[in-house]
């Protein structure tokens, strides 16, 4: 175990180090961003697996569910080909680091904000958002209510037994996560923004809470996590360029944790499942009849 850590250390100093050089250099946040996310989807879970693997399972502990999916694809270890593995993709992220030090160059100033810039209605947006979630839950509710009746997760359920409509369910999930994410953005940066603004009244500020609230709870609920992922990191892009990066540190901040607590959370809550809802409501016989393998079993 000390041999991986000892080189998935050296392997995190040389990329920071390249990342901070290349900021140095081009004084753009987005390719920080754009090496972060990559390192994030290859390289740094190799941390958390590596201790899963030579712990015998110690990862459980801290929410790592992972092992149904060896027993469906293949089996991981924390070997000498894991080892080669992300050590290649190591070479790939400093390869490309390397390319952006060379041909990168420092970023130009941009224009202050157009006189006209195009408005939008902040209520439709967190209306739109909110819609969206409540429409896509009706089109799993069959799936809802098979997970509350075999005590499964809602996720391991709507994965493996998709229905007819789970691409359109799919997609109002990401319409609303980002119809939510570009009308917080356009909220925090109404002076500031370079290209969208919109009126703000007293009922924009609660029907934002109340979006964030729903969406974001709609979505731990089935324990999706790829479109507020992929949502913040448009919307976060979308704000460094509505602002010309003159962050506002709070503003980042709070949009950050909107973000990313839900992304914490995820992992751990989405094993649960809505058995309460047998009690509450009626379960129908075609669900008491359905069939559904749990996910330890092949």
């Amino acid at each position: 175990m000390l041999t991986h850590y000892l080189i998935l250390s050296a392997i995190t100093l040389v990329i920071g180090f390249l990342s901070y050089r290349i900021f140095l250099k081009t004084r753009e946040w987005s390719f920080l961003a754009g090496i972060f996310f990559v390192y994030y989807w290859s390289v740094m879970g190799a941390w958390f697996l590596v201790y899963d693997d030579l712990s015998n399972g110690g990862g459980k502990a801290f929410g790592l569910e992972h092992h149904y999916l060896f027993e469906k694809l293949f089996p991981v270890h924390a070997d000498g080909v894991y080892m080669e593995t992300y050590g290649l993709y190591a070479v790939f992220i400093i390869l490309v680091q390397l390319c952006i030090l060379f041909f990168g160059k420092p970023r130009q100033s941009v224009e202050a904000a157009p006189e006209s810039r195009l408005s939008i209605s902040h209520p439709l947006l967190a209306v739109l958002s909110m819609a969206c979630i409540l429409v896509s839950f009706t089109l799993v509710w069959k799936q809802i209510l098979m997970a509350a009746w075999h005590k499964e997760s809602i996720y391991f359920v709507t994965r493996t037994y998709p229905g007819t409509l789970n691409t359109l369910h799919q997609l109002l999930n990401q319409l609303s996560v980002v119809a939510l994410f570009i009308g917080l953005v356009v909220y925090l940066t109404n002076k500031n923004g370079r290209y969208l603004t919109g009126p703000i009244s007293r009922i924009t500020l609660p029907l934002y809470v109340a979006a964030v609230i729903l969406v974001e709870g709609g979505l731990l609920v089935l324990g999706n996590k790829r479109e507020i992922f992929f949502g913040g990191i448009f919307a976060i892009l979308f704000y460094l360029n509505s602002v010309n990066y003159r962050i506002n540190w709070k503003q980042f901040g709070l949009f950050g944790a909107i973000v990313a607590v839900p992304l914490i959370f995820n992992d751990p809550l989405r094993k649960l499942s809505p058995s309460f809802l047998v009690h509450t409501v009626e379960i129908p016989q075609e669900v008491k009849q359905s069939v559904v393998v749990p996910p330890d079993k092949p």
